[in-house]
This record gives structure tokens, C-alpha cells and sequence, in this order.
């Protein structure tokens, strides 16, 4: 819990830097790297307000999250689009199973499938 709340003081602290610009706009937020599928909807959410409230955003901003298969279901993407997110990246390495045991996925190639079928947004 404390990486995220030092995140959001980051995000915080960086405002001021920009303070001679007024005009910044953030088009894209991208949470990525790492598995941030396990992140709870609540974060991103908080996150997202947090940026709202430092800088402009547009109307309706791309924000990307990356999801690994077998990281999330449908009930989590569900919370996710309604905390914001508008656009999934799958963490799909490859779509062989003996390449995927060879990388060292934690999923296989039926999380695979069912993480293609529940992501249903648009991009």
C-alpha cells in the first residue's frame, strides 16, 4: 500500500514543475509494467482523479491499463472500465503452450482465449 500512496504523492509533486505551463493537457494514461492488472480498481480510480484534479485532461482520455491472462475475469474488468479505463493491452506472449511453460508464464493457453473473450472493449 505504500507504493501507491507514494505514487499518488509523486503524481502530486510533479504538478508544481508544470505550474509555468498552465495548458497541459494529459490525452493518455497508460498503467503499465509489471502486472498492474493486480492493482485494485479503487487505485486506478484515485489515480485518475488525482491526475484530474492537478492537470486538464481531455473529455474522454485514452486510459490503457496491461492485463496478463489469467490476472483478471470479468467482474475486475468491469471495475477497471468503470474506474476509467477505456483500453486493455493482454500481456500475450505467445499462443503455444510449450512456449508459453518455456517463458515461464504463470498462465496458459486457455487463460489466453478466456482473457480475449472477456476483454470486450473497443482497442
Amino acid at each position: 500500500m505504500d507504493y501507491m500512496r507514494l505514487l499518488l504523492c509523486e503524481v502530486a509533486a510533479t504538478r508544481p514543475i508544470s505550474d509555468a505551463d498552465d495548458s497541459i493537457l494529459l490525452e493518455t494514461v497508460f498503467f503499465g509494467g509489471g502486472t498492474p492488472s493486480l492493482v485494485s480498481p479503487q487505485f486506478v480510480a484515485a489515480v485518475l482523479d488525482t491526475l484530474c484534479g492537478l492537470f486538464d485532461l481531455l473529455q474522454c482520455p485514452e486510459v490503457s491499463i496491461e492485463m496478463n491472462p489469467g490476472t483478471f475475469d470479468a467482474a475486475r474488468l468491469r471495475e477497471l472500465v468503470g474506474a476509467g479505463v477505456n483500453r486493455v493491452f493482454l500481456g500475450v506472449q505467445a499462443f503455444q503452450e510449450d512456449l508459453l511453460q518455456a517463458c515461464g508464464r504463470a498462465h496458459g493457453l486457455r487463460e489466453v482465449h478466456e482473457a480475449i473473450k472477456i476483454v470486450g472493449l473497443q482497442n
